[in-house]
């Protein structure tokens, strides 16, 4: 079975930390890869880079402003009919954005205004805990179902395989 590219885009540390250790476990039973990213790389189109991923996690934290502004310009570039079947915004304490230039309701109305599925935990409930790992999953699967055939990799993302 050809395994499933799964592109998760946000601030590397964030991710690294908080988000990809909860995927690893979804994933230990499936033939899942993971490839991270910071849209760094400017030579790198991103709607070509997007195409080579069954599915596409942006990742914010809300407490760190970086996250949203890496994520908000992945998904300004992120077509419609894309967002919608092969997409998902994850966001670590949604309701926790008193420090920045950017709210809650700016990153819902975003992910909104592209049909992309938000999903949400907090630091008082953790991932592991929450519904957030499951609402993902179900995305994969259903996402699965349309999944590419073997695609190659963009060179601005770091690999994580099982």
């Amino acid at each position: 079975m050809e395994s499933f590219k799964v592109l998760v885009v946000g601030d590397l540390c964030s991710i690294r930390y908080d988000f990809l250790p909860s995927l690893l476990q979804l994933s230990s039973t499936n033939k899942m890869e993971y490839f991270l990213t910071d849209l760094s790389n400017p030579e790198t189109p991103l709607s070509s880079l997007f195409q080579n991923y069954a599915f596409i996690l942006f990742f914010v934290d809300m407490q760190n402003e970086r996250t949203w502004r890496i994520c908000r310009k992945g998904i300004a570039e992120t077509t419609i009919s894309y967002a919608l079947l092969k997409s998902c915004l994850v966001v670590k304490d949604l309701d926790n954005s008193t420090r920045h230039a950017f709210s809650g309701k700016d990153v819902a109305d975003t992910a909104a205004a592209k049909h992309i599925q938000l999903v949400s935990f907090s630091n008082r409930n953790p991932i592991e805990e929450s519904n957030a790992v499951q609402a993902i999953y179900r995305l994969f699967t259903n996402a699965s179902s349309l999944s590419m055939s073997s695609l190659p990799v963009g060179n601005d993302v770091l690999p994580f395989v099982l």
